[in-house]
């Protein structure tokens, strides 16, 4: 059983990829991946981490 019932993993895909690619204010690759699945997916990303709550390109909660 997962720690997190209601949380979804989402596969490295093409089009996460090619979201990422105008994200130029997140300079970590591995992190712009993760904004750019959740502007994929039109959702808030949890997260406190200072560059990504500061990007133009992703809603963020924290």
């Amino acid at each position: 059983m997962t720690r997190y019932p209601n949380c979804k993993e989402y596969p490295l895909s093409l089009a996460v990829v090619q979201s990422a690619a105008p994200i130029s204010d997140i300079p970590e690759l591995h992190d712009r991946l993760i904004a750019a699945t959740a502007r994929l997916l039109n959702l808030e990303l949890m997260t406190n981490d200072p560059v990504i709550q500061a990007s133009a390109f992703v809603r963020t909660a924290w």
